[in-house]
């Protein structure tokens, strides 16, 4: 189970480039409890603009009943309703069917004085494009500070 705490946080997710091939893309979406795919079509030459106003649909309709959706720029910002409900959460972009859509999740949190905080990235970089059809399972230790 993610902690919950009482620092205010921001979860964002950052569209980096647009689709050069049709095919599909998929937003998980993971807050400790609940995991959502959120899976979206994108067709060749949608470019970043069009691949954002996509997701931010998307994943407006899975998630408005429990977030606070809104975006700006390329950035989709996914926010608890009240402070006590912050936790860790993780946002991933996946892209299914090599569509050249790519995208980074992040969370920020503010810190206690409520000046300001530190982006907190976690990524993964994936140098080969694998071989056949196989899973792949990628564990990441939390260090807390």
């Amino acid at each position: 189970m993610a902690p919950t705490g009482g620092s205010e946080e921001t979860n964002q997710l950052e569209i980096l480039t647009g689709a050069n091939k049709d095919g599909r893309i998929k937003v998980v979406f993971d807050d400790g409890q609940t995991q959502k795919d959120i899976i979206q079509t994108v067709n060749m030459n949608d470019n970043t603009t069009t691949v954002f106003y996509k997701l931010l649909d998307a994943i407006n309709q899975e998630l408005r009943f429990d977030y606070h959706i809104t975006g700006s720029g390329m950035t989709i910002y996914i926010n608890e309703p009240t402070q006590e409900a912050d936790k860790d959460i993780t946002i991933t972009l996946e892209d299914l069917d090599a569509t050249g859509v790519t995208g980074v999740g992040s969370e920020w949190r503010k810190g206690v004085t409520r000046t300001g905080g530190v982006a907190e990235v976690n990524k993964l970089e994936i140098t080969e494009a694998g071989s056949g059809s196989k899973d792949l399972s990628v564990n990441l230790p939390m260090e807390t500070i």
